[in-house]
């Protein structure tokens, strides 16, 4: 179970199932991770629509990100099953 505290990032049992999260709010590193390197998005485009985040806080995430990248990118395959696994079921496209 996670309860660390890191640099800004927090995992509480309870808040968003336990995944890191940047301080403060309920934005996981995943979901920055997602915008910025799956997503190509810049740090200043996620500043621009996550405007109560700072770059300090952005940037947080992803250096928690490469020192967890292996835990993180495993919930990332995870998720994606389950999206896909429901996608299947109520018959949605998805995306590949």
């Amino acid at each position: 179970m996670r309860t660390a505290t890191e640099s800004g990032i927090r995992c509480k049992p309870g808040m968003c199932g336990g995944k890191p999260v940047i301080a403060g709010t309920r934005i996981t590193v995943k979901h920055i991770v997602e915008l910025h390197i799956n997503g190509g998005v810049s740090v200043e485009e996620i500043m621009e629509s996550l405007p109560h985040l700072t770059p300090a806080q952005i940037y947080d995430a992803l250096a928690y990100y490469h020192r967890h990248q292996d835990e993180i990118d495993k919930d990332m395959v995870e998720d994606d099953k389950i999206i896909r696994k429901m996608a299947r079921k109520f018959r949605l496209p998805l995306k590949s």
